[in-house]
């Protein structure tokens, strides 16, 4: 599977952005949903790992599960006992920066100049949706 660091706007907020690296197409694809079309602030292409579709699932249930009303973001992207994950971005309505700056796709997104740090605790519990 292809991976990517991303900057993320936290709940499609430009007032916290989030680092995230080896974010695979299906994650990118998950964090999407949880924050909105508009949620990356940049992304770039990382290399590749070699992942099964079913270890990505379960790692993406481990970290992300279902959020406080019950919705298992997913199990909606992804319907089926055992779902065909995506292993390149281009599989994915996402565009993904080359590493050295020669980008094939390019979506530029407005950058804040005021970003914070947040703790990874709060962070987590953004994603997984508990402080909506």
């Amino acid at each position: 599977m292809q991976l990517a660091r991303i900057q993320i706007r936290v709940g499609g907020s430009s007032n916290t952005i989030v680092n995230r690296s080896a974010v695979t197409p299906a994650e990118m694809m998950l964090l999407a949903f949880i924050h909105g079309e508009g949620a990356f602030a940049s992304a770039v292409y990382q290399g590749e790992e070699d992942r099964s579709s079913i270890d990505e699932i379960e790692r993406l249930r481990a970290r992300y599960g279902r959020n406080k009303n019950g919705v298992d973001g997913l199990m909606q992207l992804f319907p089926g006992h055992a779902p065909q994950l995506p292993e390149s971005f281009s599989d994915t309505p996402h565009v993904v920066e080359d590493a050295d700056d020669s980008p094939k796709k390019v979506r530029r997104t407005r950058k804040t100049a005021e970003a914070k740090e947040v703790p990874q605790d709060e962070v987590d519990a953004l994603l997984n949706g508990e402080n909506e």
